[in-house]
């Protein structure tokens, strides 16, 4: 499964991209997906000079998560596929 990741906002409003491909068979990703989804479906309105995270899953609608809504583990992986840049 394919993920992209933009994260925008922050005090300077920059935005970075990064794609990475993720095992589908890898019973970690599929914790990571259900804990993103779980995020995004919970996440608080934006914060202003917060990060906002909008991650595709695949062909999957966009999902957009406030940084603070975030569980560290799912925020990790999305700061690994930024560092990868696209």
């Amino acid at each position: 499964m394919r993920i992209t990741v933009r994260r925008s906002g922050g005090v300077t409003g920059l935005t970075r991209t990064g794609t990475a491909d993720l095992d589908d068979a890898d019973e970690t990703v599929h914790l990571f997906v259900t804990a993103l989804r779980t995020a995004a479906a919970l996440a608080p309105a934006g914060t202003p000079d917060a990060f906002s995270y909008h991650v595709r899953l695949g062909d999957e609608p966009e999902l957009t998560v406030d940084e603070r809504a975030l569980p560290a583990d799912v925020a990790g992986r999305l700061r690994t596929v930024l560092a990868a840049g696209t």
